[in-house]
């Protein structure tokens, strides 16, 4: 049985993730994100500029950041081993697939995507939160 402090904080942390992903999903396109635009368009959709506006500036990934961190909250609402086994699971392949994406947009936007690498954080904000404690 988590404390009343876990679920607090579990509860806060499952809020900061949705909010992250309510907020950051606004950098991209809706009907590209579920495919509409590939089927009515016979092609992927192609960005002409890399977008490091919003959250997209604290993590490369802020959709998936915000996942982890509701699959974080649930858990410490509710310890429990299935829930463990399956948030595990799930930011593995969260953390799986944004390697195989960052090759594709490597691929796609070339040094500048690389740039972008060396400045933010790919799931956790690590380097905006260092830049902020100095």
């Amino acid at each position: 049985m988590p404390s009343t402090a876990y679920e607090i904080v579990g509860t806060l942390l499952s809020f900061l993730g949705t909010y992250i992903l309510f907020v950051g999903f606004k950098n991209y396109r809706t009907d590209e994100f579920i495919g509409t635009y590939q089927i009515r368009n016979h092609h992927e959709f192609h960005p002409t500029s890399l977008n490091r506006s919003g959250w997209n500036g604290i993590v490369r990934h802020p959709l998936y950041f915000g996942g982890i961190l509701i699959l974080l909250g649930l858990f410490l609402i509710s310890p429990t081993i299935k829930l463990g086994i399956t948030g595990l699971l799930a930011i593995g392949y969260l953390y799986i697939g944004s390697i195989w994406e960052e090759k594709k947009l490597v691929a796609e936007f070339g040094v500048v995507y690389q740039q972008y690498q060396q400045e933010v954080s790919m799931l956790i904000p690590l380097k905006w939160l260092s830049r902020k404690a100095c």
